[in-house]
């Protein structure tokens, strides 16, 4: 078994209904081919980008390791078994999931609602990490959902 067999699918989290079916589908493919899920969110600390120095550092980290256990509750719910890990970075958090993106099989993220106003743009967030992520970035929208009775495309 190579090191890419066991590269596990990244996705960026956020508590929001795109992050929810961004982890859906990452679950899905990780129990597919067999490697683990490592769920990553990003706080943005005071100091860092568009935070508020108010802010208590801890409850920032507190409401960050929610916002993991959360979607590990999805992961599990979605796919049993599927192995998950979590990793809480703090930083701008287009640099901070590319980071945390090395490594990775590839990094999954949401798009959400206000992205279909024009479906050409994916996003800053897609744009920078599709630049910066050293893994293929796959961008889920918020309706996603797998169908029973979706085609299976074989090539």
């Amino acid at each position: 078994m190579s090191a890419f067999d066991e590269a596990p699918i990244a996705v960026g989290v956020d508590g929001e209904a795109a992050s929810r079916s961004a982890v859906q589908y990452a679950a899905l493919e990780a129990a597919a081919i067999g490697v683990p899920l490592m769920l990553v969110h990003v706080v943005a600390m005071p100091g860092d980008e568009s935070t508020h120095a108010a802010v208590d550092r801890n409850s920032l980290l507190a409401h960050g390791r929610k916002i993991l256990s959360e979607s590990a509750d999805v992961a599990r719910a979605t796919a049993p078994g599927v192995r998950i890990l979590t990793d809480l970075h703090h930083g701008a958090r287009k640099s901070e999931l590319a980071f945390a993106a090395r490594g990775s099989a590839k990094i999954v993220i949401g798009r959400s609602p206000t992205d279909e106003v024009d479906p050409t743009c994916t996003g800053s967030m897609a744009i920078s990490l599709a630049e910066h992520a050293s893994c293929p970035v796959v961008i889920v929208p918020a309706d996603w959902h797998l169908r029973s009775d979706d085609p299976v495309l074989v090539g």
